[in-house]
């Protein structure tokens, strides 16, 4: 049985409360230009991996501010080493304040994706693997769906585009971050995402309750 999505329950109380975005910003540093909101995962590997070709979009992009949302346990000082000297803040404990107020994100696949989804967000998921090229040959031997994040999972269409494996570049990243930037293409995402409504609608009591009543039952 479906008992649902626990993020969504999770996304949808944050949307309930108040949000002062105004505040936000000014408690973080952050200025008026839009955000782009960079989640490179939990694992310092991931964000190792990740990071570096995540930022690199700040230096085409000037007129928007790119904000990384940091794991819980990862000191900033590993952040600031991968980050180097790219013009890009870090913020701890605040990924749905960054998701809400964000114009645009690069994300790195997982549950992020889905939760950026809720958020109504136009992404670019990104996914660096071991081998490259040579493993995304093999991918299709491996894994029998053409995508890899939650969404076009869902949707069984490319929603958002992906840079996998030895596409995980810095150059492919940007081509697929230039289509966030083109409002039809925007619109077309938030779109699709609207019609996905039904494949995460929220159970009646949320996830967490249905859970629990089919295992008392």
């Amino acid at each position: 049985e479906y008992v649902g999505n626990p993020s969504v329950d999770s996304v949808s109380a944050f949307m309930n409360e108040d949000f002062d975005e105004a505040q936000f910003r000014a408690a973080n540093g952050l200025d008026s230009r839009p955000i782009v909101a960079l989640l490179a995962g939990s694992r310092r590997q991931e964000i190792r991996s990740c990071l570096p070709i995540m930022v690199q979009l700040a230096e085409n992009y000037s007129e928007c501010q790119f904000v990384v949302a940091a794991a819980p346990g990862v000191e900033a000082e590993f952040y600031e080493s991968v980050v180097g000297e790219k013009e890009v803040k870090i913020i701890y404990g605040a990924t749905y304040p960054l998701l809400r107020v964000a114009r645009a994100a690069v994300v790195n696949s997982g549950t992020a994706t889905l939760e950026t989804a809720l958020f109504r967000v136009p992404q670019v998921v990104v996914y660096k693997v071991f081998g490259g090229r040579l493993t995304m040959l093999l991918k299709p031997l491996l894994i029998k769906t053409p995508w890899v994040s939650l969404v076009n999972i869902l949707l069984n269409r490319g929603v958002y585009p992906e840079c996998l494996g030895g596409d995980a570049n810095a150059e492919k990243v940007l081509d697929a971050f230039q289509q966030l930037t083109i409002p039809s293409k925007r619109n077309k995402m938030v779109s699709d995402l609207q019609s996905a409504d039904d494949l995460w609608r929220k159970p009646d009591g949320g996830a967490a309750a249905l859970i629990a009543e089919n295992i008392l039952n």
